[in-house]
């Protein structure tokens, strides 16, 4: 099996106007000018960084690509995912 992970990473927060600032102040990023997404979003140079709001705090949340979604579930799901 085949897995691509994009350079996509999401963040579910709490807050997210308060996230926004510590990524703008603490790690420097900048928000692109334009955004397509609802979330807030930042470009490192390696990865785009989204924040969404939530009541919990899942952590990075990846996006990954496969070529056939029910196989990639399947072999997932007997390598010990829920």
């Amino acid at each position: 099996m085949k897995y691509i992970i994009s350079e996509n990473i999401g963040f579910q927060v709490q807050n997210v106007e308060e996230a926004k600032l510590f990524y703008e102040n603490v790690f420097g990023f900048k928000q692109p000018e334009k955004s397509f997404v609802n979330e807030v979003g930042f470009r490192t140079d390696n990865n785009n960084i989204f924040l969404f709001e939530g009541d919990t705090n899942l952590g990075p949340v990846m996006e990954v690509f496969v070529e056939e979604l029910e196989k990639a579930k399947q072999h997932l799901v007997e390598n010990g995912c829920a």
